[in-house]
């Protein structure tokens, strides 16, 4: 099949059914039916467990979460939408780019999706629409390409879709907007390397698209890794604590606060463990370094309050307690924990 705009200009398509599109749209269908039987797919457990985009866990070294979110939906309304649309705009540039280039398009473009929002986005994410909007990118490619075809097929519909739906994700909360952009970006990039259906040669120029988009690649990765590599490390230490290995714990946060001893969680926690584990001196000392650097830490003066209570020193404790309830009154485990303080030194005045 061909399409025709004038006696000069056609276009080659791949003329076999959309299988590619359909095998996603199914494997999409599945893993959401999957989510569903395992809790449902708007709950967050479910989401991160199947492969969600969960930032601290990719900069732990999760990097499979850079693929798996664009098989993943959260909920059936988010799931009917992406089909729709990638059934509608996968089919045609199925067709225009032939199979294999579509599927590395598609990829690609999560890829991107899930990248872009690594960086400029930290809630939990998932979703097809980092794919569909490198589809849209790579209508956009074709645009450029073949702009007379694309007039006759598209005209301005292309333009006014990928149009509402940024400004849209830029005026509703809880859209990755960040992840459609990366994905537009991914599609027109790979697309240009790849070319249409009808074009085999690799030429100097459209391998110079591939490595742009290899290099935005490695910076949004290594650039996410350095953004998380304080939520990691913490991440990492508390996971290793949880299964009852303090030591490794310690040694992961001391190792951090070595290179950034100003660090406020990594401090804190170093100075709960310590806390936790019968170590008062040492938690006591990295508190107070802690405190040195933000006085107003509220969570470091009520654990502060609880160890000087736990030891018996109850003027400094009765001091740190009092310290949350001037920086938030609304904290009521410090109201509880003054109050018994108070009530223990009446008791001992009295007595």
């Amino acid at each position: 099949m061909n399409y025709y705009v004038s006696q000069q200009e056609y276009i080659q398509i791949d003329r076999r059914p959309p299988y590619i599109t359909i095998t996603l749209l199914i494997i999409n269908i599945v893993l959401w039916l999957l989510m569903t039987i395992a809790g449902g797919s708007t709950n967050v457990f479910v989401l991160q467990s199947f492969g969600a985009k969960v930032n601290v866990l990719i900069a732990s070294g999760q990097y499979w979460r850079l693929f798996t979110p664009m098989f993943l939906h959260i909920g059936i309304v988010h799931l009917f939408f992406n089909s729709y649309a990638l059934y509608t705009y996968g089919t045609l540039v199925e067709r225009l780019f032939g199979k294999v280039k579509f599927l590395i398009i598609y990829l690609a473009s999560g890829l991107f999706g899930t990248v872009f929002s690594y960086m400029f986005s930290h809630p939990i994410s998932a979703g097809a629409s980092g794919a569909i909007f490198g589809l849209f990118g790579a209508l956009l490619y074709f645009r450029k390409a073949r702009r007379g075809i694309f007039k006759r097929l598209l005209g301005a519909n292309l333009i006014i879709v990928i149009g509402f739906n940024l400004i849209y994700g830029f005026t509703r909360s809880g859209i990755d907007n960040w992840g459609h952009i990366g994905g537009l970006v991914g599609g027109f990039l790979i697309s240009s390397w790849l070319d249409l259906y009808s074009e085999k040669s690799f030429t100097l120029k459209r391998v110079m698209f591939l490595l742009l988009a290899v290099v935005i690649l490695a910076v949004g990765i290594n650039w996410g890794n350095y953004k998380y590599r304080q939520e990691a490390l913490i991440n990492k230490a508390l996971n290793s604590y949880s299964a009852g290995d303090t030591q490794e714990a310690v040694e992961n946060i001391q190792n951090f606060l070595d290179d950034n001893p100003d660090s406020i969680e990594a401090r804190y926690v170093l100075g709960a463990i310590y806390a936790e584990t019968g170590h008062i001196d040492k938690a006591i000392d990295q508190l107070s370094i802690l405190l040195d650097k933000d006085d107003g830490h509220v969570p470091t003066h009520l654990l502060l309050g609880k160890i000087y209570l736990s030891t018996g020193q109850l003027d400094l404790a009765k001091d740190h307690l009092e310290r949350v309830l001037s920086i938030d009154p609304g904290i009521e485990e410090a109201r509880d924990l003054l109050e018994s303080i108070q009530q223990h030194m009446n008791a001992h005045t009295l007595g």
